[in-house]
């Protein structure tokens, strides 16, 4: 998201995401033209990486570089969880990573007007049975013992966080369950909150993903 830059709000931005594992290795997606926000996707190895993502704005010769260094996750038998895809909702829910890449938010940031989307997957699921057990939790960070304890015993109207817990059918795909959910913020008050993501499938241990977000008003 480069559009508080006021030397890349064109409309003709050429824009870069490159995965590198090594000196040797690097996998590249390039978008032109594009707009100052949006999201770009690539496929690379599970190595650690250094990420790189690259704006050049040929109008104003500006130019903008991001880097970040990326872990490959861990391998383990059993069910891994992937990290949470924020992403704006549309008129239809997405259910693979294809469909929700393009509804992606640029950025972990949002205001209480919009519906916040989460998408993640859960890999190493071998049975159409158990169902998946998931919680959903979004709570300021920062938040005093007592409004957690006034939320955990449900007392009085909570503004500082959203919880959610529901069942839901596997039905896995190559052993991969792929899910997304919509969260009304409109109950939330402006600040940096993080979303944890907990589902447990059958007799595997429960898996956790977590996110910040911001909430501007």
């Amino acid at each position: 998201d480069a559009s508080r830059d006021s030397l890349l709000r064109s409309h003709g931005l050429r824009v870069a995401l490159a995965v590198a594992p090594d000196e040797r290795q690097r996998f590249v997606r390039w978008a032109a033209p594009a707009a100052p926000a949006g999201a770009l996707a690539v496929m690379a190895p599970p190595l650690d990486a250094l990420v790189d993502v690259e704006i050049f704005d040929d109008s104003t010769h500006g130019a903008a570089r991001a880097r970040q260094a990326l872990r490959a996750p861990q391998a383990f038998a059993g069910t891994r969880l992937s990290d949470l895809l924020l992403f704006r909702p549309g008129e239809r829910m997405p259910e693979t990573l294809s469909e929700a890449i393009p509804l992606a938010l640029p950025s972990a940031e949002t205001t209480p007007r919009q519906t916040l989307g989460l998408y993640w997957e859960l890999y190493g699921v071998r049975t159409l049975h158990d169902p998946l057990d998931v919680s959903l939790t979004i709570e300021r960070v920062g938040a005093s013992w007592w409004q957690r304890a006034r939320r955990a015993l449900h007392l009085g109207r909570n503004t500082a966080s959203v919880a959610l817990h529901w069942e839901d059918a596997a039905r896995p795909v190559n052993g991969v369950v792929g899910r997304s959910v919509s969260v009304d913020l409109s109950g939330l008050g402006g600040g940096t909150y993080r979303g944890r993501l907990q589902v447990k499938s059958g007799a595997e241990p429960a898996r956790t993903a977590e996110r910040e977000l911001a909430i501007r008003r």
